[in-house]
């Protein structure tokens, strides 16, 4: 039930490709993961940000939101994943999965079932931290089978007879060591010395590299007058927000020998490949008479482990895509359709938030037919305050623009000539009750054009929709 012979052999051939080739020195990587999904941890995100790096945040479902509680709230949650920090798994309810009282359907439902949750809010889940640190044969196993790449326990560094560092790829992938949680009897001297020990177990390794975590309950100062208790009743857990800052410091210092990464990047470090086609075939070099259908496909090879493609970033504008341009996911995403000549600029993300370090570009051309003014290419999207989008399309001439769907307020926009053409999409009654839920919804919209001369065309966007609210100081 844990783990195939063949798996753990082929993830480690291709750590062993991607690494050979690389630079022949050694890295030490550090991952820096928060449990729990504690508010008092949000200070952190901030301090990381100034640095340049990223963590793994791991959150329990089930405590998000709670009135008058100590957890983040989902628009908390959502922050901290647009800051580019990675949000992983703990189960749905913190439970003890070690618990014998528990049956096989109820462990697999807090592992499972709280996977579960965190994706249907947009979040990929590649990595997964065991409450209280607490693992045996069957909660690994269903770590594995339910779909996380990583395992991770509050133990196994620095101990007697124990190593100063875990391997890339890790000793047992299920079961990736930490030094324990950092609490108030580590000082920050001892924590800079682990690392520095790590390093060199890693300049030791020849061109192997190593793998070092740390974790972190609560960043708080009781000095100050800070509540540092835990929910959990595991008091004294907490590094100060002074002593953090300066960490990153010592961290961003010792680059680039010593990198700080979420942990779903130092088990897939490669990102995903991508292709465009058009009408289902190679984009042809000359004019198309009508207009086209774009999809997209990416190939993720992975490193030690392989996260898996979550889709292509594209842009019809002629800028960079990145980490908030519009997502394309193969065979959930509607086709792009183009209407007009248009360069469509891609990249491949995967589920470690990879970006594909090759941006294509496409010039898609189309004749003119004068047969009337057709349904131009998407041009982008953006989520603003109050469950709001702006969708910005292209249309080729004069006409009506309509966009309708499930949980929207139908709007329309009269065009008198070619170009762009932008509407202001809300939530209806329906949609603003999701998201008071959920923070986010996906909504399938339909947006049809009428020209003045000929047929009308209708395509079909997915659009997202947050709730944000305006903060006054």
């Amino acid at each position: 039930m844990r783990r195939g012979i063949g798996i753990i052999v082929a993830l480690t051939l291709g750590w062993v490709l991607f690494s050979g080739a690389g630079t022949a020195s050694a890295t030490t990587y550090v991952s820096l993961t928060f449990d729990d999904g504690n508010a008092d941890q949000l200070p952190a995100v901030q301090m990381l940000e100034d640095h340049g790096m990223e963590g793994t945040f791991f959150i329990i479902p089930g405590r998000v939101d709670r009135p008058n509680s100590p957890y983040m709230t989902w628009a908390q949650v959502q922050a901290i994943y647009d800051a580019g920090n990675e949000i992983g798994g703990h189960t749905r309810d913190h439970v003890n999965l070690m618990d014998p009282m528990l049956t096989d359907a109820q462990v697999q439902d807090q592992i499972c079932g709280g996977r579960q949750d965190l994706l249907d809010r947009g979040y990929p889940q590649v990595s997964f931290a065991y409450p209280f640190g607490d693992h045996d044969v069957r909660s690994e196993g269903f770590v594995q089978s339910c779909g996380y790449l990583t395992g991770r326990r509050v133990s196994g560094l620095g101990g007697e007879g124990e190593p100063k560092a875990d391997t890339i790829p890790p000793e047992d992938q299920w079961l990736v060591r930490t030094r324990g949680s950092v609490d108030v009897n580590d000082t920050l001297p001892e924590i800079e010395d682990w690392i520095t020990d790590a390093e060199a177990v890693d300049a030791g390794n020849g061109s192997a590299d190593a793998w070092f975590t740390l974790v972190f309950h609560h960043l708080c100062d009781p000095t100050v007058g800070t509540d540092c208790s835990d929910p959990n009743g595991v008091d004294d857990q907490y590094i100060t927000p002074q002593d953090f800052e300066t960490l990153l410091d010592f961290l961003q210092a010792h680059q680039p020998a010593t990198l700080v990464r979420p942990m779903a990047q130092v088990m897939d470090p490669i990102p995903p490949s991508s292709q465009i086609s058009c009408n289902g075939t190679t984009c042809q070099p000359s004019a198309y008479g009508n207009p086209a259908s774009v999809t997209f496909s990416a190939n993720d090879t992975g490193g030690s482990g392989i996260s898996g493609v979550r889709g292509i970033r594209y842009t019809t504008d002629g800028s960079t895509p990145n980490g908030s341009s519009p997502l394309y996911v193969p065979g959930t995403s509607a086709p792009v359709g183009v209407g007009s000549t248009t360069t469509i600029r891609f990249r491949g993300e995967d589920n470690a938030r990879n970006l594909e370090s090759t941006v294509h570009s496409q010039t898609i051309e189309i004749a003119a037919t004068g047969g009337g003014s057709v349904l131009g290419a998407f041009a982008s999207s953006k989520s603003l305050r109050n469950a709001t989008t702006r969708l910005t399309l292209e249309v080729t001439g004069p006409g009506e623009l309509s966009v309708k769907g499930a949980k929207i307020k139908p709007a329309s926009a009269s065009v008198r000539e070619a170009g762009r053409v932008t509407l202001v999409i809300k939530a209806s009654k329906a949609g603003r009750k999701v998201l008071r839920r959920r923070g986010k919804i996906v909504v399938p919209v339909r947006v049809t054009f009428t020209p003045i001369t000929g047929s009308s065309s209708t395509r079909r966007f997915d659009l997202k929709l947050l709730l944000k609210r305006r903060h006054h100081d």
